[in-house]
């Protein structure tokens, strides 16, 4: 586990007293026991003793590098979850968008729709119109002699009663 914390390996003094401690699992020097302990119990390792080396203290630039480093990983991982949450957001968009041309796709048809019928209902009204103009035209025009009654004109009374 390359990954730790500033607290593990801090520059500067310690603020606890005792000698150095190791830990065998991964090797990691501690300034006091005290720190090592905390380490060991949040990773989970077990085995770890005092050292006869003093815990290494970092300089300045080698804590800057160490900070970046750890900004560097968390950028990483969450940029990753930035990433799937672009996605979604992106995915939320288009299917909105999708949605939204089917209604306008399914208004047209309804406007295709009524103005079908409103025309239908326009030239079926005008073409009544126009045939009784046209029947009344041609009762008009044959005006047979008086008590003469053709079949025409009987079929054109007939038709309008």
């Amino acid at each position: 586990n390359g990954a730790s914390t500033f607290s593990e390996s801090s520059p500067g003094p310690s603020t606890s007293k005792g000698p150095p401690a190791v830990i065998f699992s991964c090797g990691k020097t501690f300034a006091s026991p005290e720190m090592a302990s905390v380490h060991a119990a949040r990773v989970g390792h077990v085995n770890f003793s005092e050292s006869t080396e003093a815990a290494k203290v970092l300089t300045p630039e080698e804590a800057k590098q160490r900070q970046k480093e750890f900004v560097l990983a968390y950028h990483i991982s969450h940029g990753a979850t930035f990433c799937r949450f672009q996605r979604i957001l992106e995915q939320i968009r288009l299917d909105r968008e999708a949605m939204n041309n089917r209604v306008i796709m399914i208004f047209q048809e309804f406007q295709f729709y009524v103005t079908f019928c409103y025309s239908v209902s326009t030239l079926l009204r005008i073409e009544s119109i126009n045939l009784r103009k046209r029947t009344r035209l041609l009762s008009k025009s044959y005006r047979p002699k008086r008590g003469h009654l053709s079949i025409v004109r009987i079929a054109i009374h007939v038709s309008y009663r």
